[in-house]
């Protein structure tokens, strides 16, 4: 066992839920004693911002739960992965945002982006989720959680005053 992991023993049993946290630091072992022969199903419960992807071990499975019939001893560990969110960047035309296109972001990561006028243009409007934050030259999404984001930058051309005088 590893260090500072406290398994623990369940009697024979029919049905076993594990949650499995996916910290690291927060890793914990889960030992039940089934009796031969009996079916047995663990699930793993990914933590806030995570998915499973797979148990790994004596088996290479994507089911979840793990249905096992207990015909030997099984050692099996859940595989999980960070959840990541597109946040869709546009722009019109005479200008620039950067990162531009479908930029996907971690769980609670936070992205930063860069809008840029072409020579002789500037910001009109930035569009935030469907609102108008009205003309910047940054944005930034703090702690992305959810799917869902988008931000549109649009331009303007210069324009100049023409004065002509008859004499």
């Amino acid at each position: 066992l590893l260090p500072g992991i406290m398994p623990f023993v369940v009697g024979a049993v029919l049905y076993a839920t594990v949650l499995v946290p996916i910290l690291p630091e927060a890793l914990r072992i889960l030992m039940l004693n089934v009796a031969f022969g009996l079916a047995t199903a663990v699930t793993a419960v990914p933590s806030n911002g995570y998915h499973f992807v797979s148990w790994s071990g004596d088996t290479n499975s994507t089911g979840n739960p793990l249905c096992l019939t207990m015909s030997r001893p099984y050692t099996v560990q859940a595989n999980f992965a960070i959840n990541t969110y597109a946040i869709s960047a546009t722009n019109g035309p005479n200008g620039s945002i950067s990162p531009s296109g479908a930029v996907w972001v971690a769980y609670g990561v936070s992205t930063n982006f860069t809008i840029t006028a072409s020579s002789h243009c500037y910001v009109t409007n930035v569009v935030v989720d469907g609102a108008a934050i009205g003309h910047t030259n940054d944005y930034s999404f703090a702690n992305v959680t959810n799917d869902g984001h988008s931000i549109a930058a649009f331009f303007g051309i210069d324009r100049y005053t023409l004065t002509v005088a008859s004499g």
